[in-house]
């Protein structure tokens, strides 16, 4: 009886966490945090990002497309997505993977606590699959892509495309 218990459990535990375990059994590095020209400009953009070559390749792209504009950017890992509030800048861009077809859980928390308070656009990468956020009362600009080296420079293109319609 008490093995039967126990693997009810263990069924339970699989079944209702199960999509959500990738993202702790195998976690992504975080970018490094880093900002580009003063806090004190009126428009500011937060950039949260995973680590990947293909990431870290469309954040470098956007942040050289406004080297010499008066925007300040400030770029955070994931993680660091639970300290952020996103009322303080004029939008926010993420860069998150999906794993097991779900939304990272930093990305959802911030999303659903900063819903309406500044737009946000979402990049997901996948395998090749497009991944959206399904919660569509978050209101957010959601995209996807493959990770892929030659898809960054189109990536990023539409990204920026998006942040200076936010910018205007």
């Amino acid at each position: 009886m008490r093995e039967r218990k126990s693997l009810i459990m263990i069924l339970i535990c699989l079944w209702t966490g199960g999509c959500a375990a990738p993202h702790y059994f195998w976690p992504q590095k975080d970018m490094v945090t880093a900002e580009l020209n003063p806090p004190t400009f009126e428009k500011k953009i937060l950039i949260a990002s995973r680590k990947s070559p293909f990431k870290e390749q469309v954040v470098s792209n956007i942040l050289n497309h406004f080297a010499g504009a008066p925007v300040y950017f400030k770029v955070v890992g994931i993680e660091a997505l639970d300290e952020e509030d996103a009322a303080g800048y004029s939008g926010v861009v993420i860069l998150s993977t999906c794993l097991a077809w779900t939304m990272d859980p930093h990305v959802e928390r911030f999303l659903e606590k900063n819903s309406g308070r500044a737009p946000c656009i979402v990049l997901t990468t996948a395998d090749g699959a497009d991944m959206f956020p399904d919660e569509s009362y978050l209101r957010v600009d959601a995209m996807s892509s493959a990770s892929v080296s030659e898809r960054a420079g189109p990536v990023s293109r539409t990204i920026i495309g998006k942040i200076e319609k936010l910018l205007e």
